[in-house]
């Protein structure tokens, strides 16, 4: 299989970070109106802020480090904080949107590996 494109990964990963931005950003700064959208219906309102303000600030570290040999790391923090996000969506007995968190882990991981494998 070949690797993707620079120009591809670089898209993969501004994906990442834009919608990392706007859930986190949900999140943290209307907690109600986030868990509600997203099923979270069993966290508490601090925790919810907890993981939007997580995920809004890797958002902004991929954002940010666009250009940078680093991304990869921000793109694999998002990818570990989808399993956070399962476990809260098992917790609330959400167990489809739990799986989805985890495929998401496996491609953000992907996207993750790919961007570390780039020549330098």
């Amino acid at each position: 299989m070949r690797a993707p494109s620079n120009a591809l990964l670089c898209l993969a990963a501004d994906g990442v970070g834009t919608v990392s931005a706007v859930l986190g950003g949900l999140l943290t700064f209307a907690p109600e109106t986030g868990r509600r959208w997203l099923g979270l219906t069993g966290t508490g309102v601090a925790r919810t802020r907890v993981l939007g303000a997580a995920d809004l600030s890797l958002g902004i570290a991929i954002i940010a480090t666009r250009s940078s040999r680093s991304r990869w790391r921000a793109v694999a923090c998002r990818s570990l904080l989808h399993l956070v996000f399962a476990g809260e969506y098992v917790r609330g007995d959400h167990r489809r949107s739990a799986m989805a968190m985890c495929v998401l882990f496996v491609l953000d991981a992907g996207i993750a590996v790919a961007l570390r494998k780039q020549p330098r």
